[in-house]
């Protein structure tokens, strides 16, 4: 794993930019294997670089970091690919669609890890948030829906299945009137519906976390 922390600063009043290569040499036109670039404000583009052209290139029209603001970047290698964390995708709900997430809560600075998995209206850190699912390990889970610039009314669990160190399975399965929570193959809990479910474009997945699989169907 490769952990960057920071802070991005705009210059000359333009949008501040971040670009993290893994190459294969120290020369300039040395093969990437794999280029992140941040454009603040705007999108995330992937892509390689090989035999001295750039492939296919991927693109996320969201943008989690902020000018000006501290953020940590983590980059785990697994079998088949590289997983940024906080991690984004575009989604589309409808009434049966799920969402796997596979990883392992880890602590930092002995702190208790969390997890965050955030349903949004849209990629501005301002967005509405439909479903806010928010893991404190060792104390409580919490679920809520931000709307109009203000955080709505709270529900906790106080349960709490995750456990530092250990892999979990986290599922979102999408019903007519609700989200239903699995852990580890378990019913966990329910959230209704507060917002339609067209209007969520965005799935957030950030926190102390190792992920090794984001998933939907």
């Amino acid at each position: 794993m490769v952990k960057i922390m920071g802070n991005l600063e705009s210059s000359c009043g333009k949008n501040p930019e971040l670009v993290v290569d893994f190459c294969t040499g120290i020369e300039e036109d040395s093969d990437i294997a794999f280029h992140f670039r941040v454009y603040t404000n705007s999108m995330v583009v992937m892509n390689s670089f090989q035999k001295g052209g750039w492939q296919e290139e991927k693109r996320m029209f969201s943008d989690p970091f902020m000018p000006g603001q501290p953020f940590e970047l983590r980059f785990l290698v697994l079998e088949n690919e590289y997983k940024p964390n906080p991690y984004q995708q575009s989604v589309s709900l409808a009434v049966g669609f799920m969402v796997k997430i596979m990883g392992n809560l880890e602590s930092s600075c002995g702190k208790n890890p969390e997890l965050v998995v955030d349903f949004c209206t849209g990629i501005e850190e301002d967005s509405d948030i439909a479903f806010h699912f928010r893991v404190y390990t060792n104390s409580m889970v919490v679920m809520n829906s931000f709307q109009k610039g203000g955080w709505q009314e709270e529900k906790r669990m106080f349960s709490d299945p995750f456990m530092p160190g250990q892999p979990f399975e986290l599922r979102f399965l999408v019903l007519e009137n609700e989200y239903k929570v699995f852990v580890n193959n378990e019913s966990f809990c329910q959230f209704a519906h507060r917002l339609p479910l067209q209007s969520v474009k965005m799935l957030k997945v950030k926190g102390d976390t190792v992920l090794t699989s984001v998933d939907t169907f």
